[in-house]
């Protein structure tokens, strides 16, 4: 077939893709630069390569991944399974990714957490959906907060995510939820999901505000602080709960960088900002 550049999962499903449900979102994570990988078609195997790589082999500019076969077996007898496992969850054939998310399962650990965060807002509808099926078997409960994290586009290096692919990714795995889901991990997940998407994110249609559309946030101050040489705004408003909070930040938009709309609550301090919600640490 020759060699082969392209984008992982920008092939001809892709373009199907941004002609469905979804086709409004904004950028899949498969053009992330962290994520994003570059295949060469070499027969037998594709030859992978991209930013994520060095971390897990220092030195290597590509690795070798076989294109169909039996990865868990695999997995099972190399003495690098959590390299390996993190390097074939870049693989493009959904069949192959379908073996590795079952042998890796539990996923806890960092890298591979935040790899399914990012393969639930794939691009590509194929890997999209052995993702967000394997979701509820494959992570744990513990490692809830991490996916949140990446999926949210949160923390002191955020991922990078797109706010209204997250937010499609989490009512697609909400409606995926097995019957023996534990009462306690159904919980977990909608509370990180209403945190970080607000409380429309799992009834499909904007949240309401109390009082039969009385808001009951009040507006406080608009302030400026200067941080490592820029600017930030924030428009401070103040709230009597986390719920009133979250429905009011859902129904803001927030375009520009530097900006943050702050709802203060005796739980905390809410915020939304241009990459989406997040609570105030």
């Amino acid at each position: 077939m020759g060699f082969l550049n392209w984008l992982f999962g920008q092939g001809k499903t892709s373009k199907a893709a941004a002609t469905g449900p979804n086709a409004k979102l904004g950028p899949p994570s498969s053009g992330l630069r962290q994520f994003r990988t570059t295949i060469a078609d070499r027969g037998d195997f594709f030859e992978l390569s991209g930013a994520w790589l060095d971390e897990l082999f220092p030195g290597q500019s590509n690795i070798k991944v076989i294109k169909r076969g039996d990865v868990k077996e695999f997995l099972a007898r190399t003495d690098r399974k959590f390299q390996w496992t993190v390097a074939y969850m870049h693989h493009p054939e959904p069949e192959m990714l379908t073996q590795v998310l079952d042998a890796a399962a539990p996923l806890s650990q960092l890298a591979t957490v935040e790899v399914l965060a990012y393969l639930v807002t794939h691009g590509d509808t194929r890997i999209e959906e052995v993702a967000i099926g394997s979701f509820w078997p494959a992570l744990g409960e513990s490692a809830f907060g991490l996916f949140f994290n990446v999926l949210g586009s949160g923390g002191m290096m955020p991922s990078g995510v797109d706010h209204a692919r997250g937010k499609w990714a989490v009512q697609r795995i909400y409606t995926k939820i097995p019957a023996d889901c534990p009462a306690t991990k159904k919980r977990k997940f909608e509370e990180l999901a209403t945190e970080r998407f607000g409380p429309s994110v799992l009834q499909g249609r904007p949240s309401q505000q109390k009082g039969g559309g009385k808001s009951c946030v009040k507006y406080k101050e608009t302030t400026h602080k200067e941080t490592l040489g820029q600017r930030n705004t924030y428009e401070v408003y103040t709230a009597d709960s986390k719920e009133d909070a979250l429905a009011f930040l859902e129904s803001k938009s927030v375009t520009k960088g530097l900006y943050f709309i702050v709802v203060e609550t005796p739980q905390g301090n809410w915020c939304r900002a241009n990459g989406g919600l997040y609570q105030e640490n």
